[in-house]
């Protein structure tokens, strides 16, 4: 939909009227779906690199790139073969739009992903390595989809955390920290099943 309404704009911006629709979208239709397999290849629909605007500028125009070239030969090999429109200046135009929107829809997406209101919250039992290592991809990488709110330090942990993160050592407390953070998911090591005092903390957050 974000191509074929670039498509659009651009022959408004071109033409002054979307009035030769018709006569451009088949072949143009044709050029998108390659397109989006070259943004699937070059890992465009990832949203690791969301908040890295370098790389995600440096994927987008070497797909674009890619698409251009296939562009270009598909017109001059396919017009007065299949079709009879020869989109020179359309296709430049539309190749800006699609960056601008692509641009603009990674921005959105990145937003929408990490907002704190779709976020769980999460609150992770640290014991080990593993789950140090777990508390730094969460905070590192907002668009997984949590949002770190407490962390019951069983060791102490080598870095400094944020000053949002609540820290707490007492496990009794944690049905307290679930109710005033509204936890709704805990991430704990899997040997801790065997601590039945913990379990029974556990179980008296599940009605929260």
């Amino acid at each position: 939909l974000l191509l074929l309404f670039s498509l659009w704009l651009t022959l408004i911006i071109r033409y002054g009227s979307a009035n030769s629709w018709k006569d451009h979208l088949l072949p143009f239709a044709i050029v998108y779906i390659i397109s989006l397999i070259i943004f699937y290849i070059n890992g465009l629909y990832e949203l690791d690199f969301g908040k890295n605007k370098s790389i995600l500028l440096n994927k987008i125009f070497i797909s674009l790139i890619f698409v251009a070239l296939f562009a270009a030969a598909f017109f001059y090999f396919g017009s007065q073969r299949m079709f009879t429109i020869k989109p020179q200046r359309v296709l430049l135009i539309n190749i800006v739009f699609i960056f601008g929107l692509i641009i603009l829809w990674r921005i959105f997406i990145h937003r929408f992903i990490t907002s704190t209101k779709l976020s769980a919250n999460l609150l992770i039992i640290c014991n080990d390595s593993l789950s140090q290592e777990i508390i730094r991809k969460v905070i590192e990488k907002p668009q997984l989809g949590f949002s770190l709110k407490a962390v019951l330090q069983a060791e102490k942990f080598p870095e400094s955390l944020p000053p949002n993160i609540f820290i707490f050592k007492n496990r009794d407390q944690l049905p307290q920290v679930c109710t005033m953070y509204n936890i709704n998911t805990i991430l704990f090591p899997e040997d801790i099943k065997q601590d039945k005092d913990f379990l029974k903390n556990l179980f008296s957050c599940l009605p929260l």
